[in-house]
């Protein structure tokens, strides 16, 4: 079952929302249909449990908001494993708490929480340390509505904590850095 819904994945992700909507919703349904006729929480399933994250990955890119916070749900169920694909949930949590619009700085707080869960635990790891620049990309994209006078303030101290972790990890990417460095800075002034 691990190759099939991991080939089902990767044929939704390859043609897109459109042309892959049916791969993805197909497995989706597996991943349901498992998830609720699981007798114990202890049962063995027969694929790896990183399928939900990458499930939830992918329909998240779809657009499919709803299946991806199921898919979210269905991993947490059991504990997972400490692992690249924790911070991947995490990360995709967080795209699923971003604000749209400067007007919920509490919304930002909430999908803050998810990412920098992922930005430490990644800091942690060497192989890992790839998801902490995919991380600063992700804040990056939903941050970018507060980027704005006034609504700077919102975002100093979480900036401020995506920036360090670049630093902590000496990521070589000095230019985003750097740009990064700036927006922070505008920040701190912003909120005097």
């Amino acid at each position: 079952m691990d190759s099939n819904l991991r080939t089902l994945l990767a044929v939704s992700q390859q043609h897109g929302p459109v042309e892959g909507r049916d791969s993805l919703q197909k497995a989706y349904h597996i991943l349901r249909n498992v998830a609720e006729v699981r007798p114990a929480v202890d049962t063995p399933e027969s694929f790896g449990q990183d399928i939900y994250v990458v499930c939830a990955e992918v329909a998240f890119q779809h657009g499919q908001v709803e299946m991806a916070r199921e898919c979210l749900k269905m991993y947490f169920m059991r504990t997972p494993p400490a692992n690249q694909f924790l911070c991947r949930a995490y990360l995709c949590q967080a795209q699923l708490l971003a604000p749209q619009t400067a007007d919920f700085p509490e919304q930002l707080e909430k999908a803050v929480v998810y990412l920098l869960k992922a930005i430490n635990m990644a800091k942690e790891n060497p192989r890992y340390h790839f998801l902490v620049y995919n991380a600063s990309v992700l804040y990056w994209l939903f941050c970018r509505p507060f980027l704005k006078p006034s609504y700077r303030q919102f975002l100093a101290q979480s900036l401020h904590q995506v920036v360090k972790a670049l630093d902590d990890i000496d990521d070589q990417d000095h230019e985003w850095r750097a740009q990064l460095m700036i927006a922070l800075i505008e920040c701190h002034m912003d909120a005097s």
